[in-house]
Order: structure tokens, then C-alpha cells, then sequence
């Protein structure tokens, strides 16, 4: 599933809102904006958050970024603890902007996996969540 970031979020109705937008929908059809490394401080925040993500589904996608599009992605973090990703979003609540960011939970692979970088409004709004 694709959605140009920072485009109105309308992918699950109970989740639409004039001031939700979204980040991280990538799809291996569309370019997205790549850093020179992966952004491994916002995805460890995010990590934090997992408990907090919504729009939980009983299925879940698969990365097609990646060479292996049938295997569902993981992330095992240091403490040795495996996440199942694909199956839910996060939602990012800007102070400066006002914007809410409706983030599929498989950022943290493309973050990490694929080099993404989100626009600065989006890490700006994950930075000052570890500052709160």
C-alpha cells in the first residue's frame, strides 16, 4: 500500500481526519527519499511506543522492498525480543505543526532496512517524544 508522505490519510475510515497525514506507506513502485544510513535513534523510539499502536489488523503486509516478498518481516531488537511488523500503525502527534502522522508499523524495517528518511516534520515530532 502506497501514500505520498504527508498526503491527507485515508487508508482505514475510523483513522481519517482533516489533520492526519501520512508518512512511511512505502511500495517498491514508488520512489521515496533515502538517507546515506539508517535512522536507527527515531525507530528505537518508536520501538517504545509499541504497545500504543491502533488500527491492529489480523493480517499483515509483507515488505516488497525486500528481495524475499513472501516471508512476513521482523525486527529483533537488542534484548533479543522479535516484533511481527505489517499489521498496525502508529499515530505521531506533532506539537509544532498540528499534525497528527499516521505511521504503518513497518517504518521501523524501513527506517532501519531501507535507508528511509521520513520528512523532518515527521523526526522532528518522534525526537521531542523522547525529550517529553
Amino acid at each position: 500500500m502506497y501514500y505520498k508522505d504527508l498526503t491527507s490519510y485515508e487508508y482505514h475510515e475510523s483513522g481519517i481526519g482533516k489533520n492526519i497525514v501520512n508518512i512511511g506507506w512505502l511500495n517498491k513502485d514508488n520512489n521515496y527519499i533515502k538517507s546515506s544510513k539508517p535512522n536507527v535513534e527515531v525507530a528505537k523510539i518508536l520501538i517504545t511506543l509499541w504497545d500504543d499502536r491502533t488500527l491492529r489488523t489480523r493480517g499483515f503486509h509483507i515488505c516488497n522492498l525486500c528481495e524475499n516478498e513472501s516471508a512476513p518481516t521482523y525486527f529483533d531488537d537488542i534484548n533479543g525480543k522479535s516484533y511481527l511488523l505489517g499489521s498496525a500503525e502508529f499515530r505521531i502527534h506533532s506539537t509544532r505543526s498540528n499534525l497528527i502522522f499516521a505511521v504503518p508499523d513497518m517504518i521501523i524495517h524501513y527506517l532501519l532496512d531501507h535507508n528511509y528518511q521520513p520528512p523532518s516534520e515527521f523526526v522532528d515530532a518522534v525526537l521531542e517524544l523522547k525529550n517529553s
